[in-house]
């Protein structure tokens, strides 16, 4: 059948972001019983590195970062599931199957970055100072840093840039802004600013400003490609999986499968930023395309030119041709009618046509 194997592509891929997202949110939802108990590791600590109001961890406070994040959550969730009657492309809009894609190529392109960091500089290490085996400790810290992210480094600046570029363009309406009418160059000088914004704030070593960089780039692609709520599914996604590292570390069968199943996800996000990188090179060859207007060559009929023949007024042998096929004689300017016939007394050649 014509488009079943793109069909069974788009399942797969559905249902590969779709698992990425299911055990995330388990592993999350499973840790939070911990983060209240008695002599909970993070009280009295700051939740992570961009907690920045540097506020001691309490009860109530991990309470009111968990709630907001299952809030959210909730909501991001639902996104995926209908297809909402407003389009306001910064909390979501109707683009699911493409935001699949661009979670896995997310997940892929954060693999890559790690592998990087761990290469270049081991010692570089991003989790707090407790125990990473513990996983309410590590939902917590993650917590945070996922919804200030999206809040702080995310939502406000890139609603600010997209303001200032509206009004720049002259076209900042309430239309234009709830659905993100920029151009597709508009779209990533965004993503970049905001990204180096947020590489800066964050502080470290070079390659982790670079990594910070790339991550907040590739989740302000999606954030204006997809909206708001699809963004922080994206972020809280790839975060939460390391709660379920966290779940299974006791278990070496269990952090082996996990690896596998993250390598699988990896090489289906390898698949899909390729492949969205192939369609849109290829579609805009096509728009290009269609952009240049076809050039036909002039190519008149010379059989119905008088041209075979001289002036009958004056004898010259030059003449110009006329929109309406008719020729002038450049010397005594006698017009003479298409289709008019004469015996043929000298050789064919074109001239071109009088400057107006």
């Amino acid at each position: 059948m014509p488009g079943s194997g793109r069909n069974i592509e788009d399942a797969i891929v559905k249902y590969a972001a779709l698992s990425a997202v299911a055990i995330s949110s388990l592993s999350f939802l499973l840790a939070i019983p911990g983060m209240f108990r008695k002599g909970f590791p993070l009280y009295g600590h700051s939740m992570s590195s961009y907690f920045l109001l540097n506020l001691p961890a309490s009860s109530g406070i991990i309470a009111a970062i968990a709630g907001s994040v299952l809030l959210l959550l909730a909501l991001s969730v639902l996104s995926l599931s209908r297809k909402p009657a407003i389009t306001i492309k910064f909390l979501g809009n109707n683009s699911t199957p493409q935001f699949y894609r661009y979670l896995l190529a997310f997940i892929f392109i954060e693999i890559i970055l790690s592998e990087l960091i761990n290469t270049v500089d081991p010692a570089i290490v991003s989790v707090y100072p407790f125990d990473s085996s513990f996983p309410s400790v590590v939902a917590a810290a993650y917590a945070s840093e996922v919804l200030l992210q999206s809040l702080l480094f995310q939502l406000i600046p890139l609603f600010a840039a997209v303001v200032v570029m509206l009004l720049i363009r002259k076209n900042l309406h309430l239309s234009t802004l709830s659905k993100l009418s920029l151009t597709s160059g508009d779209e990533y000088a965004i993503a970049i600013i905001v990204g180096v914004i947020f590489a800066v704030f964050s502080g470290g070593p070079f390659i982790e400003l670079l990594s910070d960089f790339f991550t907040l780039f590739v989740l302000n692609v999606i954030f204006i490609k997809t909206g708001f709520l699809r963004a922080f599914l994206a972020n809280f996604t790839l975060s939460a999986y390391n709660v379920a590292a966290a779940f299974l570390s006791p278990y070496p069968d269990g952090t082996l499968l996990l690896t596998i199943y993250l390598v699988i996800i990896g090489f289906l996000g390898a698949y899909s930023m390729f492949g969205m990188a192939a369609r849109m090179s290829a579609a805009s060859s096509a728009a290009r395309t269609q952009q240049q207007p076809e050039i036909k060559p002039l190519s008149p009929d010379y059989s119905a030119l008088f041209v075979r023949s001289s002036c009958q007024e004056c004898g010259n042998t030059t003449f110009h041709i006329m929109d309406d096929m008719s020729l002038k004689c450049t010397k005594c300017g006698t017009i003479v009618p298409k289709g008019t016939m004469v015996i043929p007394n000298i050789r064919v050649e074109m001239a071109s046509r009088p400057r107006t």
